[in-house]
């Protein structure tokens, strides 16, 4: 038996991205966002890496609508649609009109969900809360969708959370760039358990996302940080802590909850086993 693995790819360019490819112990891969538009060419090669020539994607999870999450499948779909087969694309999107009038002041963060709709087509499943998706001894809990009354930090807060069971391995709760309102939410929402994991994709690329106390929730041993080199230092141009984001203040949280294990992507590609072979 192969073990089942989870990687965490790096940018390919100064974008903050997000980009998670699983893999099963058969062989069957799963995708989390993918990243920019300039991510798009270099998932696909990594994909062929692991699935050879023309690679199936069993399940490509969008969490949200910002380009740093969607746009690496838009440039796929757009350019390189022969190359590669989606069976089918899971996530819950808000409608683009809503989407335009509640962030039309970040327009430039979410000019591709228009784009992704128009090459997805019928590829693109709603998931609801509640749902859960197997692909091999992998299930994915989906805990919440978009409150579309939820107007602070909208497209944040409209990301879809997925808590991973691996059968006889690891638990993992991907969160997209979940907000503190979402995140408080989903906390009165659901008993302590449902949150817990393992392991946990750092919100909003470990700055200004959920609240310490979201994280207490979860008590992660292991963190994924899809943060790039200048997020995770905080640094404007002017060196470390001269910028206006809050990632030191999320690292200072996590070393005061214990965690000892993190994965970065400034690092390059990420690497963790979830369960493992034999």
């Amino acid at each position: 038996m192969n073990p089942t693995i989870l990687y965490q790819l790096p940018p390919n360019s100064h974008c903050q991205m997000m980009s998670y490819v699983l893999q099963t112990a058969e062989g069957r891969l799963v995708v989390i966002d993918g990243g920019c538009r300039p991510d798009g060419e270099a998932l696909l090669r990594f994909l062929e890496k692991l699935g050879g020539p023309r690679p199936t994607v069993a399940a490509w999870f969008l969490t949200h609508a910002h380009d740093d999450h969607i746009g690496a499948l838009t440039e796929l779909l757009e350019h390189h649609r022969e190359e590669f087969t989606v069976e089918r694309i899971l996530c819950n999107l808000p409608p683009l009109a809503w989407t335009q009038a509640v962030e039309s002041v970040a327009a430039h963060a979410n000019r591709e969900h228009g784009p992704l709709l128009a090459a997805a087509g019928d590829k693109i499943a709603a998931v609801s809360a509640g749902e859960r998706i197997s692909v091999d001894e992998m299930v994915f809990r989906v805990l919440r969708v978009p409150d579309l009354n939820l107007t602070v930090n909208p497209l944040n807060n409209s990301s879809i959370v997925l808590r991973l069971t691996v059968e006889g391995g690891r638990t993992v709760l991907f969160v997209g760039d979940l907000g503190v309102e979402a995140g408080e939410a989903l906390l009165r929402e659901l008993p302590p358990e449902d949150i817990r994991a393992e392991v946990v994709q750092m919100a909003h690329h470990g700055q200004q996302g959920v609240t310490k106390a979201f994280y207490e929730a979860v008590a992660p041993r292991v963190c994924l940080w899809p943060t790039p080199d200048w997020l995770w230092d905080n640094d404007s141009g002017a060196g470390k802590g001269s910028g206006p984001w809050k990632t030191l203040e999320t690292r200072s949280w996590m070393e005061e909850l214990g965690v000892r294990e993190h994965i970065v992507s400034k690092d390059g590609l990420g690497k963790l086993i979830l369960r493992e072979g034999s």
